[in-house]
C-alpha cells in the first residue's frame, strides 16, 4: 500500500513512513500499550497530508494490490493470506469508517456533534492522543467574532481537569463514539434515527 501511494501520488518515498510491528498506542489517561497494527504516516515534519489520499481511496489501493498479487502470484511481495485478511478487515468497515461525512437533514437550530463519553482523538505535541467528551458547547470562546462548535472534554493527562477543542480538531476514535442532533438553546439531544 506504501508503494501504490508513493507511484500513484508520485510521493519521494522519504516522505511517507511505515510501522506495523510494537506500535505504541495512548488512550485515555495517559494509558499506554503496544500492539501490532499497520501506519502509513506523513514523515515530513508538520504533515502535508501526504497520505490522505490512501485514506479516501483505501478500496481502489486494495483492489490495485489484489491485481498485483495475483499477477506475481509465488513471487508477490504480499502473501496471499495476508491479502485475504487486509480484505476481510475492509469489508468490515462502513463508510463512516472511511472518513465519509455523515449527512443529516438536522432541523433549525439543530447540530450534528458527539453525544457525551463519546471517545475522539485530537493531536497534541507527541501526538494522537484519545479524549472522553463531556459536552458539546455552541458560542464565541475564543473571542474571534462567529460562533462555532467546540466540545469540552477530559483531559487525559490530568484526572478532573477539563479542556476545549474546536469541533474541526476531534475526529473519530474507534468505536466508543456516537452521533446526536443536539440544540445548543435548549440543551436537548434527538437520535439520528429521529430526525428522518
Amino acid at each position: 500500500l506504501y508503494a501504490l501511494l508513493c507511484r500513484d501520488k508520485s510521493i519521494d518515498p522519504q516522505d511517507v513512513d511505515t510501522a506495523y510491528r510494537n506500535v505504541l498506542i495512548r488512550g485515555a489517561a495517559s494509558a499506554q500499550h503496544t500492539t501490532d497494527t499497520i501506519v502509513i504516516y506523513d514523515s515530513v515534519y508538520g504533515g502535508l497530508r501526504l497520505t490522505e489520499g490512501l485514506f479516501d481511496d483505501l478500496e481502489r489501493y486494495m483492489s490495485q494490490l489484489s491485481r498485483a498479487v495475483k499477477r506475481a502470484g509465488e513471487n508477490a511481495i504480499v502473501r496471499e493470506d495476508t491479502l485475504n485478511k487486509l480484505q476481510t478487515w475492509l469489508n468490515t468497515l462502513n463508510s463512516n469508517d472511511l472518513g465519509e461525512n455523515i449527512e443529516v437533514d438536522a432541523p433549525d437550530g439543530w447540530l450534528l456533534v458527539y453525544k457525551p463519553g463519546s471517545m475522539v482523538a485530537s493531536t497534541n505535541y507527541s501526538g494522537i492522543v484519545e479524549r472522553e467528551i463531556i459536552a458539546p458547547r455552541y458560542g464565541d470562546p475564543f473571542n474571534t467574532g462567529s460562533p462555532e462548535l467546540i466540545y469540552i472534554c477530559k483531559d487525559p493527562a490530568q484526572p478532573g481537569v477539563s479542556l476545549t477543542l474546536n469541533s474541526e480538531s476531534v475526529i473519530l476514535s474507534g468505536n466508543d463514539s456516537e452521533m446526536a442532533l443536539w440544540n445548543p438553546e435548549t440543551g436537548a439531544y434527538r437520535e439520528l434515527d429521529d430526525a428522518e
